[in-house]
C-alpha cells in the first residue's frame, strides 16, 4: 500500500515540474538538479508531498426469512335425526235433527178510516171577521213612502197573489184615512207606472190609471196618533193581472194624498190615522216595502184578510185595520168534519216450515308428527401462515484517498 502511495507521490510531481526537467526514475526519491548558469541564485522550489488518508464506510445487507406457523380452526357439521311425537286430535260430527219454526207472513187488507178535516170559522167584529172580510184570493199588501212633507206624502203599494190563480188589478182597491179641518183635495196618481213580476222572477212593465176619491168618515181619535175624519179610496183602472204566485207594485211615487189648502194641519201627518213612522217627515227610514196596519186593502169591495203563504191558516197579524173598530186577536177556530179515507192495515198469518239442528259427537284419533333434530360435530382444521422477517449486517471498508501537502526546497 505504501509503494502505491508513493507512485501517486511521484506522478503528482513529475506533473508539476517543468517538461524540460528530467524525470526521476520510477520509484526513486526526487532530488533536487542544478543547471549550471552564469549567475548563481538562491530559489525556493516547491515540492509535493501525498498524505494517504483511509475513511471508513459503511454497507447494510440484509437477509430475508419466512416463519411458518399452524392455526387449528374448529367447525361444525350439522346431522339430522327424527323425532316421532304422537297426539291425539279432536273431530265433532253432527246429526241433523228436524223440527219446525213458524215464520210470520204479512197479509194487509184495507179498512175504512175516518179522520176529521179542519174547518176554519174566523171571529166576528171589526180587523178579524168584520162583516165583508174574504180570504179569496190570497193577498199581502206592503207600503213604502217616498215623500213627506207639509202638503202631501207619496207612497206607493206592493201586492203578492199568493193563489193559484191571477188577480185582476182593476178589482183591487187600498183605503187611507186622515184627520184634517180642511178637505183633502191632493188624492190621486201622479203617474201610471208600475211593474208585475211571476214567481219566477220574470218582470214586465203594466200601465194603471189610479182613480182618487175621498169621503167623511166618522170622527175618531181612540188610536193615540191615529186619528181620523176622512177616508181616502185608490181605485186602478188596468187591464194587466197579478201572476199567481207573483206580485204587482206602483212607481215609487204613484200614490198621493194631502191637501193645499193651504197646507197640513201642524204641518205634517203625525196625528193623521195613515202615515209613515212618526209622520213628521219620518220617510227616508220607511223607503222599502214593509207592513202597515193603518193602509187597507180591498178586493170587490170587501176587506182582505192578508195571507203570509199560500196555505190559506198563516194570516198576516199586520192586516189592513179601519179606523175606530174594536179588535180581536185574529185567530181562527176549526171546526172537525169526519171524511171517510181508505187505509191499510195489516194482519200477520203464521206459517211452518222445517229446519235442521246439528248435534255435535266428538271422537279423538291419534296422530304422530316426525321431528328432525341436528346435532353439530367438531372438526379440527390447521392452516398454515408465513411471517417474512429479515436480519441486517453492517460492515465497514476503508477506502484510500490522498491529499497532497507542499514543502519548499531552496536551490
Amino acid at each position: 500500500m505504501k509503494k502505491l502511495f508513493y507512485n501517486l507521490f511521484m506522478l503528482g510531481a513529475l506533473w508539476v515540474l517543468p517538461l524540460s526537467a528530467p524525470r526521476p526514475a520510477c520509484g526513486a526519491s526526487p532530488s533536487p538538479t542544478f543547471s549550471p548558469s552564469p549567475i548563481s541564485t538562491a530559489t525556493d522550489l516547491p515540492s509535493l508531498t501525498p498524505t494517504p488518508t483511509a475513511p471508513w464506510t459503511s454497507t447494510e445487507t440484509g437477509t430475508a426469512t419466512s416463519t411458518e406457523t399452524f392455526n387449528p380452526s374448529f367447525s361444525n357439521t350439522p346431522t339430522a335425526s327424527d323425532t316421532v311425537t304422537s297426539a291425539p286430535s279432536l273431530t265433532a260430527t253432527g246429526t241433523p235433527t228436524a223440527a219446525s219454526s213458524p215464520t210470520p207472513t204479512n197479509s194487509p187488507t184495507q179498512t175504512w178510516t175516518s179522520p176529521p178535516t179542519d174547518t176554519p170559522t174566523y171571529p166576528s167584529g171589526p180587523g178579524c171577521g168584520l162583516s165583508g172580510l174574504t180570504t179569496s184570493p190570497k193577498l199581502n199588501l206592503q207600503v213604502r213612502c217616498f215623500t213627506q212633507n207639509n202638503q202631501y206624502q207619496d207612497f206607493s203599494v206592493r201586492i203578492q197573489n199568493l193563489d193559484s190563480f191571477p188577480v185582476f188589478i182593476s178589482r183591487i182597491s187600498v183605503k187611507a184615512w186622515a184627520f184634517e179641518s180642511g178637505s183633502m183635495n191632493m188624492v190621486y196618481g201622479n203617474n201610471t207606472a208600475g211593474t208585475t213580476c211571476t214567481s219566477g222572477g220574470a218582470c214586465g212593465s203594466v200601465a194603471s190609471t189610479v182613480i182618487g176619491l175621498v169621503s167623511d168618515y166618522g170622527a175618531c181619535t181612540s188610536t193615540s196618533g191615529h186619528y181620523a175624519n176622512q177616508m181616502m179610496t185608490f181605485s186602478f183602472a188596468a187591464t194587466a193581472s197579478i201572476p199567481p204566485g207573483g206580485t204587482w207594485e206602483t212607481q215609487y211615487d204613484t200614490l198621493r194624498m194631502g191637501r193645499s189648502n193651504p197646507q197640513m194641519d201642524s204641518s205634517n201627518f203625525s196625528d193623521d190615522y195613515s202615515h209613515f213612522g212618526t209622520g213628521n217627515g219620518d220617510c227616508v227610514s220607511h223607503g222599502t216595502f214593509e207592513e202597515n196596519p193603518y193602509f187597507v186593502l180591498y178586493y170587490d169591495g170587501l176587506r182582505v184578510w192578508e195571507q203570509l203563504d199560500s196555505s190559506g191558516v198563516s194570516f198576516d197579524p199586520s192586516t189592513g185595520r179601519e179606523p175606530c173598530m174594536s179588535y180581536s186577536t185574529c185567530t181562527p177556530t176549526f171546526s172537525s168534519t169526519p171524511t171517510n179515507t181508505r187505509a191499510p192495515s195489516s194482519t200477520f198469518t203464521p206459517t211452518f216450515s222445517p229446519t235442521s239442528t246439528l248435534t255435535p259427537s266428538l271422537t279423538f284419533t291419534w296422530t304422530s308428527t316426525r321431528t328432525p333434530t341436528w346435532t353439530g360435530t367438531p372438526t379440527l382444521t390447521f392452516s398454515r401462515t408465513g411471517t417474512p422477517s429479515m436480519t441486517l449486517t453492517r460492515t465497514f471498508t476503508p477506502t484510500s484517498s490522498y491529499t497532497e501537502t507542499k514543502t519548499f526546497t531552496s536551490t
